[in-house]
């Protein structure tokens, strides 16, 4: 159901980690099964559609990732953003 996110719970501001397939597989084992990325990959597309921001974390530590989404908490803007890590 992608709409799940909005059933369990009506957020104020909805953050989206994101991760590509091969990072998945390799923090996880078994989360980079194709059939099953692509399952979660659809179900997960409302989300990722109305976050109001999407953090892309392959090249973040989980500390980054919290860096990100508060500094975008704080300046409080509400508008759709994307955060990237700089290479």
């Amino acid at each position: 159901m992608p709409t799940m996110w909005q059933r369990i719970t009506r957020p104020d501001l909805l953050i989206y980690l994101d991760v590509s397939q091969a990072v998945a597989g390799q923090r996880r084992k078994g989360e980079s099964q194709v059939v099953w990325w692509d399952k979660l990959t659809q179900r997960l597309q409302h989300a990722r559609q109305h976050a109001d921001l999407c953090i892309q974390t392959d090249d973040l530590c989980s500390e980054e990732v919290l860096s990100a989404a508060l500094a975008f908490l704080r300046r409080g803007t509400g508008c759709s953003k994307s955060f990237e890590a700089e290479e």
